[in-house]
């Protein structure tokens, strides 16, 4: 029996109350953070009614528990949260979830993205094409309403996974680096999920690596580095100079959320200006022209073969 998400209704699916951004937590809690500037990037984003994207290994633990600390406060009125999920053994997949729902004071995980620190990515996919033990854990947690909704995290390592996946309707939610000149899914992979109905985006980094040109990135493998890239961030700059963006960041949120996949953007941040500039720019959205999203899109289709 293949495995499938279950649908949701009455408000309680993603589509009720997501936000165009969601704030991400990797900045949260750093060896020489402010505590105080934490709690208040935290405060800031749930003033704003916006999901948090969390992961129990950001920063060794502490992101999460500064989560913690400020969710306690909170009277049970929690954001919906998207969580890092390991799903390499039934076992560990049951450990992050609860650890998750004990740390963070959480009723349940809106969205598990689920993840595999193993170089080989199949045997993930496999299992839950297969309704294996990590499908059928994870099948138990959902019907303890622990779990809403899960997400496949897919990298360049998941490639030939990914697109397996994809094919089969394993998963509906998708999340990798995406921004204007990252996109860390190569061409077949991001056209196969463009052309699933049904699939959703979350796009990570949405400002992402932009550095002087030229820069050569690495496409991320949690493992090795399989291959690099190289592009040139003058060629998205003529872009932003078309275009009646004021700069690369709202260019580049306006690229992602013009695309009806995109679901919402996760963006970490530990600047509360740069906190305000996101929410500025994803609740003022205004579609980008889709001669300009065209643009971009062949510019990654260059870049990312």
């Amino acid at each position: 029996m293949c495995f499938r998400i279950y649908q949701l209704g009455n408000g309680d699916s993603m589509d009720g109350n997501i936000k165009n951004y969601t704030f991400g937590t990797l900045s949260v809690g750093k060896p020489l953070s402010n505590p105080a500037n934490d709690h208040n990037l935290i405060e800031t984003a749930l003033e704003h009614d916006l999901w948090i994207h969390a992961s129990r290994d950001f920063q060794e633990g502490r992101s999460f528990q500064v989560l913690g600390e400020v969710f306690a406060g909170l009277g049970g009125d929690i954001p919906g949260c998207i969580v890092r999920i390991r799903a390499d053994d039934p076992e560990i997949m049951e450990q992050d979830v609860y650890e998750a729902l004990k740390v963070l004071n959480l009723k349940f995980i809106n969205v598990a993205q689920l993840y595999t620190e193993r170089e080989d990515k199949s045997p993930f996919v496999l299992d839950f094409e297969q309704n294996g033990p990590v499908a059928e854990k994870f099948n138990d947690l959902q019907r303890e309403g622990l779990i809403r909704e899960a997400a496949m995290e897919v990298f360049s390592s998941f490639a030939e996974s990914g697109v397996y996946a994809v094919r089969k309707r394993l998963f509906k939610n998708f999340v990798f680096y995406y921004n204007l000149v990252e996109r860390q899914v190569d061409n077949l992979l991001f056209d196969e999920i463009e052309q699933y109905e049904e699939a959703s985006i979350f796009a990570l980094r949405p400002i992402g690596s932009l550095f002087p040109e030229p820069y050569v990135t690495n496409m991320r493998d949690d493992v090795t580095c399989t291959h690099t890239v190289t592009y040139d961030q003058k060629e998205v700059t003529k872009v932003l100079d078309k275009s009646d963006c004021k700069n690369l960041l709202e260019l580049s949120v306006r690229f992602l959320l013009t695309q009806p996949k995109c679901k919402t953007i996760i963006g970490g941040t530990s600047s509360l200006s740069h906190l305000d500039d996101f929410i500025m720019y994803s609740e003022q959205y205004l579609p980008l022209q889709q001669n300009l999203v065209d643009d971009i899109k062949a510019l990654h289709r260059r870049w990312y073969k």
